[in-house]
């Protein structure tokens, strides 16, 4: 117990003599647990504005995007492959017992290479099937 004593009354005497630092020290610790606490609520708050809006979307829409193509080692990303047709989204929108679909828009997405002036710029296009 007197060990504890003595260390308490030296840690007294050693921030009553650096008055200074020991009030800068403490305010340094007060504003980092204080940004921390606005990080995370921050943090928290985007997490929720997200969820409110993937659950306004609501639960019934459903998008089917064709697989991805790999040419070369280059792997094209989801949508490479055009291996759905129109007839695939005419199939979708027939309406059966369990699920009747209001409607289906099919789309098209390409991409390519477009040169003008010695200079190539990327060129992505999307329409309507």
């Amino acid at each position: 117990m007197k060990l504890v004593r003595m260390t308490l009354l030296t840690a007294w005497r050693a921030l009553r003599r650096n008055l200074t630092r020991s009030l800068l020290t403490m305010l340094g610790v007060v504003i980092g647990v204080a940004a921390v606490i606005a990080m995370v609520s921050v943090g928290q708050g985007a997490d929720a504005s997200v969820q409110a809006q993937i659950a306004s979307l609501g639960t019934n829409i459903v998008m089917v995007i064709p697989g991805a193509t790999t040419a070369g080692g280059v792997r094209s990303g989801w949508g490479g492959a055009s291996t759905l047709t129109v007839a695939d989204a005419k199939a979708i929108e027939k309406p059966r017992a369990a699920c009747a679909p209001a409607g289906a828009a099919p789309a098209r997405s390409r991409s390519g290479t477009r040169r003008q002036s010695r200079r190539s710029a990327p060129r992505w296009r999307r329409s309507p099937t």
